[in-house]
């Protein structure tokens, strides 16, 4: 009798079961693709440390500098700093680098620098996590514009500024543990040292510097910053920590991650929802029967073992079924990861984790399952067998008669009273309705938020055609001055505004950065 009626219950409510079955698997899918990737996330990271050996406090500079002063700060704070090394960047704007059919990289937001690979720590990596040795004639690109402009190993780029001309064979990515990231506004490229001097020479970039310092393992990087400051060293650029690369790296994959659970354990709501539903219906249907079985002595435990059963079943092949997906979406949602951090997905440890995603929700599955089976024992045989389970031991109230309708037709009035009757499940039918249009509707949302013209204007930078930054040199006054005479005569511009940057730096909060002032109407702000 019990199979016959698991059995009766899953033909009955086919649409129902077919969609706690998917939310179930879809749940389990996401959950475990989620996992999957932590797991493979906080591995990668230490890899992709361990090999690049980064800064612990990285200084920016640009404009005059002398490598005697710092080597006299780092023999004065060798307590705290284990080594020193600054590299020189060669800084050139996008329009400079040429590639396939007289295209130039001028449209890019980032700053484009050409580097020689470090000796002692920040070392720029390949895809295999390998030191970057690179011949001459040749160059290592950073996987940001490897994507972004569809380059490929063996293609050329030309760069050119001023008299300098010269093509270079894409000879591999380029993964830089500090600049990877593209929350990172700078690029590397990695040139040969006999390439880099030739340009050096030629002056083909403007010289930028990274003034690195690598701790030792007691070192205190608030006292070295604080010393630095207070030496006057270089410091026209931002001082950036070790920690904040090691953020940038793992920020757009760890947020992939909980978003997927995030959606993962909607999902799993409306599974509950969807139960909750079936169940309250099912007990409708089946009140009489389930009064017989208490009348000859079945025990509750029994009669709520034919229900759990269904969702026992339902639980295991949606779980395994969402499992052994998750093998294959699990290469879409990591597949960034990948490239920027670690091909490298060897190894069981990240699906046996993942594996936990099943369980807890199968758990979770026959938990909700027996708080909500719990109903059954409020009521008395006597009352199953008189009354409905949507409102057990209560008196049946037979408000809305038909005969005093005056206002509605009978099928609407038929309608409101049945929803009256039955609130709780339209009330199901109502929270499933709502969570599952918030699913639907929250990443479009998302979307057009972050597509929107309006939205750079909360993040500090008014709505406008063009925007152009001047980087911080010694000509900045003159570069400013320049750029404001050949804007003011140029008739394509309706409206422009000038802002002028104040630099600065708090010996007393140790805060380092560019203030852009502007009381302008013409660009507003929100915020």
């Amino acid at each position: 009798m019990f199979l016959k009626m698991v059995r009766d219950d899953f033909r009955r409510n086919k649409i129902i079961t077919a969609a706690v079955f998917l939310f179930i698997m879809f749940a389990v899918m996401l959950a475990a693709s989620a996992v999957h990737n932590i797991a493979h996330l906080i591995p990668s990271m230490a890899e992709l440390q361990k090999r690049a050996v980064p800064a612990d406090i990285t200084q920016m500079h640009s404009g005059e500098f002398d490598q005697e002063d710092i080597d006299r700060f780092t023999e004065a704070q060798r307590d705290h700093i284990a080594m020193q090394e600054t590299m020189v960047l060669l800084t050139l704007d996008g329009s400079h680098i040429h590639f396939g059919d007289n295209q130039t990289m001028a449209g890019t937001v980032q700053d484009i620098s050409f580097v020689v690979q470090n000796e002692k720590f920040d070392f720029i990596l390949d895809l295999n996590n390998e030191k970057l040795d690179v011949m001459e004639g040749e160059v290592a690109v950073p996987i940001y514009f490897m994507q972004h402009y569809h380059l490929k190993v063996g293609d050329t780029i030309t760069v050119k500024n001023g008299e300098y001309a010269k093509d270079f064979v894409i000879s591999d990515y380029a993964r830089d543990y500090e600049m990877n990231s593209s929350l990172t506004s700078s690029k590397r490229f990695v040139l040969n040292q006999a390439d880099y001097d030739e340009m050096y020479t030629m002056q083909a970039g403007e010289r930028e510097y990274l003034i690195e310092f690598k701790l030792t393992e007691n070192g205190d990087s608030q006292a070295v910053q604080t010393a630095y400051i207070e030496a006057g060293l270089p410091a026209n650029g931002p001082t950036v920590e070790g920690e904040v690369f090691l953020l940038f790296n793992a920020l757009s994959d760890a947020a992939v991650a909980l978003v997927i659970i995030l959606i993962s354990m909607l999902m799993i709501v409306v599974a509950f929802l969807c139960i909750r539903l079936t169940f309250l219906a099912t007990m409708d249907e089946d009140v009489r029967e389930i009064g017989v079985m208490k009348a000859i002595g079945i025990s509750k435990k029994e009669i709520r073992k034919v229900y759990l059963t269904k969702y026992r079943i339902m639980s295991v092949i949606a779980g395994l079924t969402g499992y052994l997906l998750s093998f294959f979406v699990v290469h879409l949602f990591n597949r960034n990861m990948r490239l920027y951090l670690s091909a490298d997905s060897s190894g069981i440890l990240p699906y046996v984790l993942s594996f936990a995603a099943p369980i807890v929700i199968y758990f979770f599955i026959v938990m909700y399952c027996k708080s909500v089976l719990k109903q059954i024992d409020k009521v008395s045989a006597v009352e199953a067998l008189r009354s409905n389970m949507t409102a057990p031991g209560k008196k049946q109230n037979y408000r809305f008669p038909l005969l005093h309708n005056r206002f509605f037709s009978i099928n609407r009035y038929m309608g409101f009273r049945d929803v009256w009757k039955r609130f709780k499940i339209y009330r199901l039918l109502l929270l499933i309705y709502i969570v599952s249009t918030f699913m639907a509707i929250l990443p479009l949302h998302v979307y057009n938020t972050m597509n929107s013209p309006e939205f750079s204007t909360y993040m500090g930078i008014g709505k406008s055609d063009m925007r152009i930054d001047l980087r911080m040199t010694d000509a900045l006054t003159a570069d400013f001055t320049r750029l404001h005479e050949g804007l003011v005569n140029d008739s394509d511009i309706e409206n422009m505004q000038l802002t002028s940057p104040v630099h600065t730096r708090s010996k007393i909060q140790r805060v380092h950065g560019t203030i852009f002032i502007s009381r302008s109407a013409i660009f507003p702000y929100s915020h």
